[in-house]
């Protein structure tokens, strides 16, 4: 018990140091502490939490892209406009019953049938993606692609189903309409929850300048240690 009391303040110790070292965001500041400590993730988000319920530190937004039509248009947003364009593609070429693009309708509509609906529902439900966040992904991409694939063979069938009890019946296009709502919306919810995950991760880590500089920042190990001068 003392030895985890005394990592956790060793961990406290480590974050005020950084703090007071200049501005850097939250994803560096977990990234080196877990480096220079071996603490965990958890560990060290519950101590920054800590610190900053005690006015030791602050975190200032500072995300490159802010806002939620700035990250839309970002580089991070690549997969959701390659959801897009493939669900638009499939809907344009629907109708087409011969010619060389009829080849081109069976691979895109395996993707819209088969995939899509899946990708964007996995997506949803595991936003922490890539190396964008300073918690490790939930998902590797094997089990992405086999969870994706899984529960559009499972929307699918539930998507007629619904369409059963409806006026329009199961016909090709209220199939096509429905599931490409559901990846549409599906998928726009997905990008929201990453944009949020991203403005976390992309905060200002710093030392608060309103908090009382004087007072000990922590004791045992995890006490500060004044900069030499240079």
């Amino acid at each position: 018990m003392a030895r985890k009391t005394k990592s956790l303040s060793g961990t406290e110790g480590a974050m005020l140091a950084i703090a007071s070292q200049g501005d850097s965001t939250l994803e560096e500041a977990v990234a080196r502490v877990v480096s220079e400590t071996g603490s965990t993730r958890i560990e060290v988000m519950r101590t920054i939490s800590k610190l900053r319920s005690e006015g030791k530190i602050e975190l200032k937004e500072a995300a490159t892209y802010e806002g939620f039509g700035s990250f839309a248009l970002s580089p991070y947003s690549l997969w959701f406009w390659g959801v897009m364009c493939t669900t638009a593609a499939s809907f344009l070429i629907l109708l087409v019953t011969s010619g060389a693009l009829v080849y081109a309708r069976y691979v895109l509509g395996s993707l819209f049938v088969l995939f899509l609906p899946g990708f964007s529902l996995v997506e949803l439900l595991y936003p922490r993606a890539h190396s964008l966040f300073i918690w490790k992904s939930e998902l590797d991409a094997l089990e992405r692609l086999a969870l994706s694939v899984g529960l559009s063979l499972a929307l699918v069938p539930l998507t007629g189903l619904a369409l059963n009890y409806t006026p329009w019946g199961i016909r090709l296009v209220p199939i096509a309409l429905s599931l490409g709502g559901l990846t549409i919306i599906f998928s726009l919810s997905a990008l929201w929850r990453r944009h949020k995950y991203y403005r976390l991760a992309r905060m200002e880590f710093r030392e608060d300048s309103n908090s009382d500089r004087s007072s000990p920042r922590s004791s045992g190990s995890g006490s500060r240690t004044p900069r030499p001068k240079r």
